[in-house]
């Protein structure tokens, strides 16, 4: 192969080597954009629920339409919220399963309370509808606290995706520069080696010539 191919080869190893570096980084910053996105909505989620709650214990203690209509609000935007989220992992998906299941659990609680908070008269005995509104107000604070702990797990999920993208980056970044140095190291040396033996050569016909022997060719044997 001549010198000047090699160079040529040479000079486009590196841009290769960056080349697929920089596509291999394009698809994992994708990968960790949707991650980064997932979790904010589970934050979204977390702090979604942690309003509720207020507004379910504002409720109780006062049982004002206004807690009551921001329960409402606020409720069918989290649902909103947990409707458009998609997830790639089956984990992920069970998560997200049982978040919705308990905020549809927590919300059909909070009406069944609010009927009672409103039309008392449908319990003949006190005691009984003071027991039961118990019931309701801890179903409903038990339900928003497992979508709290649901949230929590899902956040711990897709912080794990996202350590796990940062490592498969470093360990490929790693292995494109291995293997793409290691062949234009083993090329430059045989390149320098053929140089050298090129300028020996070319120095001992100067030799041969400068002796007298004006008929020899640099490169070919002494006459």
């Amino acid at each position: 192969m001549r010198i000047v191919t090699r160079l040529k080869l040479a000079a486009w190893v590196p841009a290769l080597m960056a080349l697929f570096i920089g596509f291999a980084l394009l698809l994992s910053y994708e990968t960790m954009k949707d991650s980064l996105e997932e979790g904010k909505a589970a934050r979204q989620i977390m702090h979604g629920m942690n309003e509720l709650n207020d507004f379910v214990r504002t409720y109780m203690h006062y049982r004002e339409d206004r807690p009551k209509f921001q329960f409402l609000m606020l409720h069918e935007s989290v649902t909103e919220l947990l409707a458009t989220i998609r997830f790639n992992s089956t984990e992920e998906q069970h998560i997200l399963s049982g978040i919705r299941h308990n905020s549809e659990s927590m919300k059909d609680a909070f009406l069944k309370l609010v009927s009672n908070y409103e039309t008392p008269g449908s319990v003949a005995n006190p005691a009984l509808l003071i027991e039961a509104e118990e019931r309701l107000g801890g179903r409903i604070l038990t339900k928003a606290r497992d979508v709290l702990s649901d949230a929590l797990r899902l956040e711990s999920v897709i912080h794990e995706e996202i350590s796990t993208t940062q490592r498969r980056i470093s360990v490929l970044v790693i292995f494109l520069i291995a293997a793409t140095t290691f062949p234009l190291t083993v090329a430059l040396i045989g390149m320098m080696r053929s140089i050298n033996k090129s300028l020996a050569a070319l120095r001992k016909g100067t030799e041969v010539i400068a002796g007298g022997n004006l008929s020899h060719r640099v490169g070919s044997a002494a006459q």
